[in-house]
């Protein structure tokens, strides 16, 4: 995974040079704007059309309804005749091509026959390609545009402390952490075991010479699989647990993987729906009287809520 850091000089240097080709004429003298991006982007491409174009421009704003796959306008076309004019779609970021597709589709529906298209970033394997796009990226990769700072990773939101590191065959006489739950709770052998015989990933959280916790998975096929995630009794609280699966979906991330899975323990899935996890019908486990596993799954999204001007 690649991520792109679009700075107002390279977002402006694009919006530049699209209204420069737009006001080479004939100019779209109609924009529908996708969304609040698409907006801002119409926005900042017109701050550069020159003084003519700019009294000709009508900016109509319209959003994509993907529960019930409908283009709505927030504005009207009521004194527009689409027939007679140059219609321009723009938005910041094509992901799978199918919003942009369907205003398209349904401006033709209006009466429009000469629509044209612009995106900033357009991922590889969009189904819709623009008429003009700024920057082609991977599936997996992501864009941030105009940040005011670039922002670093983190494993806690608040008060961190410690660090990871992988685990080590010295390892293995360190004494079990209490993690509160029989089910899950492992020897530091077995964590070295799985590590070395069957090639799982295992991480330890430390805090000084303290093992605050570890998780342990394994990455098959784009998907990431979590086999023990554990905080020790004494930490639970403090952020460690939430460390390690975000440790975890950031490799994910950075191999590309689709999803991230895991068994949860029937007392721990609203933890885990906190760190965006779902529960996968149909899939329990029960393992004695008083303990059931959980099976739970994150979609890895590589297009996620808007940031600044927008996040690919």
């Amino acid at each position: 995974m690649i991520t792109y850091y679009l700075g107002d000089a390279e977002v402006k240097g694009y919006a530049r040079d699209l209204a420069r080709r737009l006001s080479a004429g004939p100019f779209p003298e109609v924009w529908l704007a996708m969304g609040q991006s698409g907006n801002r982007m119409a926005a900042l491409v017109a701050e550069f059309l020159p003084e003519m174009c700019k009294q000709q421009l009508k900016v109509v704003r319209s959003a994509w309804d993907r529960t019930r796959s409908e283009v709505t306008f927030l504005d009207t076309f009521d004194s527009i005749d689409l027939t007679a004019v140059k219609v321009l779609v723009i938005d910041s970021a094509i992901h799978s091509g199918s919003s942009m597709f369907a205003v398209c589709e349904k401006l033709v529906t209006l009466g429009a026959d000469n629509v044209i298209s612009y995106s900033l970033v357009l991922k590889r394997n969009s189904s819709f390609i623009p008429t003009f796009f700024g920057v082609l990226i991977g599936d997996e990769d992501r864009s941030y545009f105009q940040l005011d700072e670039l922002p670093n990773n983190r494993l806690m939101k608040k008060d961190g402390f410690g660090y990871i590191r992988p685990i080590i065959d010295a390892d293995i006489s360190r004494q079990t952490i209490r993690v509160g739950a029989e089910a899950v709770e492992v020897s530091f052998g077995d964590l070295v075991y799985e590590n070395r015989a069957r090639k799982s990933s295992v991480y330890l959280y430390m805090n000084g010479k303290d093992v605050c916790g570890y998780v342990s998975f394994c990455i098959l096929g784009g998907r990431l699989f979590i086999d023990t995630v554990a905080s020790g009794e004494e930490y639970r609280g403090r952020g460690v647990g939430s460390a390690l699966v975000r440790w975890a979906e950031t490799l994910a991330r950075s191999c590309r993987c689709e999803v991230v899975e895991l068994w949860s323990i029937g007392d721990r899935v609203g933890f885990y729906e906190d760190l965006g996890f779902s529960i996968v019908e149909g899939k329990k486990i029960t393992y004695d009287r008083n303990t059931s596993f959980i099976y739970m799954q994150r979609k890895i999204l590589y297009n996620t809520k808007e940031h600044a001007m927008n996040i690919v």
